[in-house]
């Protein structure tokens, strides 16, 4: 009969199993796109697809329903100078 061993899994400080600080696995496109937007100036669209290739809108929508306050912001793009709506998560 033969035996599994027990694998060694890396435990990391303050995230159960690789999480983040909002329930996402660690180095994902989510966690990452978190972490943009939980920023103090939050982050358009534009610059969530610029980092990582989409726009994760439904990330907005799980962090919502997951207790997480989301706000909107209207500032000048840094490009253009146009207004355009930034999201923040709290």
């Amino acid at each position: 009969m033969k035996t599994r061993k027990a694998s060694a899994r890396k435990k990391t400080a303050g995230a159960p199993h690789g999480r983040d600080a909002w329930g996402f696995r660690q180095g994902t496109k989510a966690s990452n796109a978190a972490a943009l937007y939980a920023a103090k100036a939050g982050a358009t669209r534009a610059e969530i697809v610029k980092a990582c290739g989409s726009p994760q809108m439904n990330l907005l929508t799980a962090l919502e329903e997951r207790g997480r306050k989301v706000t909107t912001l209207q500032r000048a793009c840094k490009v253009t100078g146009r207004e355009v709506t930034a999201y923040r998560i709290a």
